[in-house]
């Protein structure tokens, strides 16, 4: 079967930068000390760490608005349902626990983290998982793959985002489009 071409490539580019937004945070708070450099490091890095944080958050809740007012939703049956837990856990493994306990007090070992975070973000980029954002655990969304059924006119699994602790197989659901994989499951209102 032909890939579909992912659009929204901004979208989807803010959404892999965001699920960084943990490390962000734990660089700006652990700084960076670098022996024989005459500036203050942190007074850079502080900023530039915040605008990492909120520039692409604040993207994909744009995102979020934009498919809300131009009703970009569509219902989805699903065929089969996988809960995403294992790709949390790791998310957490790959990336958090071995950068956090990255000691930077030389230029060589910033380097290293820039090409480390350059390798991630390739892998979250090609593997497509974009949809590991800190914000969307925190507001109660679980992840599941879903493959639709054979009557919905998507062929390829997607990503649902739900509060719902459960999705069952033949569900249908109505999902706010974020990309042309990823949807918010709508709360009944």
């Amino acid at each position: 079967m032909a890939s579909v071409r992912e659009k929204l490539g901004i979208v989807r580019f803010m959404m892999v930068l965001s699920n960084f937004t943990p490390l962000f945070a734990l660089l700006a708070v652990r700084g960076i000390c670098i022996k024989g450099v005459s500036f203050d490091i942190d007074t850079l890095l502080i900023p530039i760490c915040f605008g990492l944080i909120v520039l692409p958050n604040v993207v994909l809740i744009l995102r979020i608005v934009i498919a809300k007012i131009n009703v970009g939703t569509k219902t989805i049956v699903t065929k089969n349902v996988r809960n995403q837990k294992e790709n949390i856990l790791v998310y957490l493994f790959a990336m958090l626990i071995p950068l956090y306990q990255t000691q930077i007090s030389s230029e060589r070992e910033l380097i290293s983290l820039i090409v480390a975070f350059v390798f991630l973000f390739f892998l979250f980029w090609h593997l497509n998982l974009y949809y590991m954002n800190i914000f969307f655990a925190l507001a109660g969304y679980y992840v599941y793959l879903i493959e639709p059924s054979d009557q919905d006119s998507i062929k390829k699994p997607l990503i649902i985002l739900s509060k719902s602790n459960f999705l069952k197989n033949n569900q249908s659901i109505k999902g706010l489009r974020l990309s042309n994989s990823i949807y918010m499951e709508m709360e009944n209102e």
